[in-house]
């Protein structure tokens, strides 16, 4: 499990202990063998760190904390996490939990049964996150696939389980700081004839922080860096 965090001081220890326990859970159900969770500190200004630390040393499935150096993001956090993670399988979520850990069982079988390189999970409901979060979320999603080689319904949701050959592929070539890095990702899947299958899961919001994907200084930054990728796909691999 690979787990950005920035300012969580008041959740990751409820999310980690989550995790452990849908990694727990996995285990005992013959799914996975050995796990553990990654979480990466974005620069954060609050105890965030703090309580990673005391949580490493808890029983349960390993916790191993980083903290993040380079630019401080979204993107340039699970870059780093990505790049750290050590397992045959490692699945990418946010430190708001937006899917329940007891899916991971489901997620692994998905992969195993399509014989797929990736499985990227889609929100099943999303009206209890209210209509302005879900536009812009819906507006992201036709912008990407308009500018990019995307096919994937649910572009910036943060539930993507990747083989270790699939992640060695794509990893070296991110080069999203901020919350385009999920586009990145699904666009770089595309460009390397990864196979990929999704899987609807039931969606948990988050209502204690703003979406980063509105407002034209963000919608900017978004499409620059979208047509600087689909350029760069364009090259000769």
């Amino acid at each position: 499990m690979v787990v950005p965090a920035f300012n969580e001081e008041a959740s990751i220890e409820w999310a980690t202990r989550s995790l452990r326990a849908g990694l727990r859970g996995a285990e005992d159900l013959g799914a996975v063998g050995a796990t553990e969770v990654v979480v990466v500190d974005d620069h954060s200004t609050d105890a965030t760190w703090a309580v990673l630390e005391r949580l490493a040393t808890e029983d349960g499935p390993p916790l191993r904390a980083i903290a993040a150096t380079g630019p401080q993001g979204l993107g340039a956090t699970i870059r780093q996490g990505l790049g750290a993670a050590s397992g045959d399988l490692v699945l990418y979520t946010d430190a708001a939990l937006p899917f329940d850990p007891v899916e991971i069982p489901r997620l692994v079988g998905t992969l195993s049964r399509y014989d797929a390189d990736v499985v990227c999970g889609y929100r099943l409901d999303r009206t209890s996150e209210g209509y302005r979060r879900a536009a812009q979320s819906h507006a992201f999603n036709v912008l990407a696939r308009v500018l990019l080689p995307i096919r994937i319904r649910d572009v910036n949701f943060a539930c993507k389980l990747l083989r270790r050959s699939a992640l060695d592929v794509v990893v070296p070539d991110l080069r999203s700081d901020g919350p385009f890095i999920d586009a990145e990702l699904v666009a770089r899947f595309a460009h390397h004839d990864l196979r990929v299958v999704q899987v609807g899961v039931d969606y948990f919001p988050r209502f204690d922080a703003a979406s980063t994907l509105g407002g034209p200084a963000a919608i900017r930054s978004i499409v620059t860096e979208a047509v600087e990728l689909r350029r760069d796909l364009r090259r000769p691999r």
